[in-house]
């Protein structure tokens, strides 16, 4: 995205026109994202750097409830580690068949 899009383009040349005559200088920008992009080249990798820390903290700060929201139990059970879903099945077998939900 070399261009600046119209409406910033507008935008720019409306201050430009406006200060024209007064020792303020306006120049027109292209996207700022490219320009911080370009201002700093490791960019990318600190936002993924962000993001992974910011999912590491939600995945500390959520409770476990939140944390199973929207998985069937197939996908819960295939989760746990071996040793945790062989004490879930002894739990099960000595308590007998569980309550049809309702």
């Amino acid at each position: 995205m070399s261009e600046p899009r119209p409406l910033h383009r507008l935008f720019g040349l409306f201050w430009m026109d406006f200060f024209q005559g007064t020792t303020v200088s306006v120049e027109t920008e292209l996207d700022l994202s490219l320009k911080a992009e370009s201002d700093d080249p490791t960019m990318p990798d600190k936002l993924k750097e962000f993001v992974r820390e910011t999912i590491d903290q939600l995945l500390i700060e959520l409770p476990p409830e939140k944390r199973l929201e929207g998985l069937c139990a197939e996908e819960v059970v295939r989760a746990l580690p071996p040793e945790t879903r062989e004490a879930v099945a002894r739990l099960l077998k000595a308590n007998g068949p569980a309550a049809k939900p309702q």
